[in-house]
């Protein structure tokens, strides 16, 4: 088997994305090679890579996310940046106490998501495909591969530039309306548990094993 891209099931991002480096290009999309995986059982590992064979490293152990290799505990991997806005999402905290399994969730949903990533959000050409790589993305979708969390605005040469202020900026609050509107729509059904909205300084992301 050759290497290959595997994608988040909730949002459609690759889960290991190339680029070439420069231009700050690791601060806008070195967070779509970063992951977390699912387990049967609820549970949401560490932060960890795609081997590009379909597996998930962490620091402590790796994981299957192919049926083929038995020899690993078997999971379903997603963007660790969707795994960060979940968890400011109000409806997610059933999910952090274990009263609702996303596994099962997934799972239960996965022909809708799929349907859906395929049809009406900006991955959509590009959903599926053995390789991902920022020199394939059209410039109108290079927005949605940002890391949601960068604020700062950071010079994007693939977007062109302006005759009065040049190279065009960018930044990752784009693709966080985005991506909360995806998982909005995911969690819709979920009666509310907690009106109170968490914001990223309420959450230690470091101690959840999270960049």
């Amino acid at each position: 088997m050759g290497c290959f891209t595997i994608y988040c099931p909730i949002s459609g991002l690759p889960l290991n994305f190339s680029y070439d480096k420069g231009n700050e290009n690791d601060v806008k999309y070195d967070h779509l090679n970063n992951a977390n995986v699912v387990l049967p059982d609820g549970t949401i590992t560490e932060i960890g890579y795609h081997d590009s064979y379909g597996r998930i490293e962490t620091d402590d152990e790796i994981f299957s996310c192919n049926e083929e290799y038995t020899e690993y505990r078997y999971g379903i991997a997603i963007s660790n940046s969707v795994y960060k806005l979940l968890l400011l999402h109000p409806k997610f905290i059933d999910f952090i106490n274990k009263k609702k399994n996303l596994y099962d969730y997934i799972n239960n949903k996965k022909k809708n998501l799929n349907d859906y990533i395929k049809n009406n959000t900006p991955f959509k050409e590009y959903y599926g495909a053995q390789c991902a790589c920022l020199e394939n993305i059209k410039p109108k979708d290079i927005p949605y591969y940002v890391d949601p969390f960068l604020e700062e605005k950071i010079e994007e040469p693939l977007l062109g530039r302006t005759l009065i202020r040049g190279t065009r900026k960018i930044n990752g609050n784009k693709n966080k309306i985005h991506l909360t509107e995806l998982i909005d729509k995911y969690l819709d059904f979920i009666p509310e548990t907690n009106d109170v909205k968490l914001s990223d300084e309420q959450i230690d992301f470091e101690k959840l094993n999270i960049k």
